[in-house]
């Protein structure tokens, strides 16, 4: 998702806001109802859930790139604040709520994890391509910083592992921040 974020939207100021924003509340939907329905166990099952979270992180990101910029194309400047506010408070709140909804439910059955995204994902999907509309002023032509994206894409991949594998046990150490792989990570 971070990866992805700052690419999509560049995408979408070039290619429409709403437009991207709906297609991440059908893609993260999509996802949502796969990874409830990954029907494996084992090694393949694993990598269909990558795979599929993956897909989820895709539409988190269209998701994420786009909501701020259309409530700041939707209201006046008097008003941005606050709706920013309450879109962050949202945010945050979902947080909290799934981690603590997802560890309930995970006891019960994990597949119950990515069900209760299913109803929010359809409503959302369903809310958005009924009552948003593109506002954003005049499109000019222009292209996107591939360079410049791929190098931020590899740079925060590069540091996540880094951390990732930086509080892991490395050696006779607790955790893995020696470690050479990490070093090599974290400066690259």
């Amino acid at each position: 998702t971070s990866v992805l974020v700052v690419t999509f939207g560049r995408i979408g100021d070039m290619l429409g806001r709403v437009r991207m924003y709906n297609a991440g509340c059908v893609v993260f939907t999509v996802a949502s109802i796969g990874l409830a329905l990954v029907p494996g166990h084992g090694g393949a099952a694993a990598l269909e859930l990558i795979a599929l979270r993956i897909l989820q992180g895709i539409g988190g990101a269209l998701l994420i790139a786009n909501s701020t910029a259309i409530l700041t194309d939707a209201f006046p400047v008097d008003q941005r604040g606050t709706a920013l506010g309450i879109n962050q408070v949202a945010a945050i709140a979902g947080s909290f709520i799934g981690l603590i909804l997802g560890g309930v439910l995970a006891d019960i059955d994990w597949r119950l994890v990515f069900w209760v995204n299913v109803p929010i994902g359809l409503l959302a999907t369903a809310g958005a391509y009924l009552g948003l509309r593109e506002t954003s002023r005049s499109r000019t032509r222009v292209t996107v910083d591939w360079w410049g994206n791929l190098t931020f894409a590899a740079g925060l991949i590069m540091l996540l592992i880094g951390i990732t594998y930086g509080i892991q046990p490395y050696g006779g150490h607790t955790m893995g921040w020696t470690s050479p792989l990490v070093l090599t990570l974290m400066i690259g």
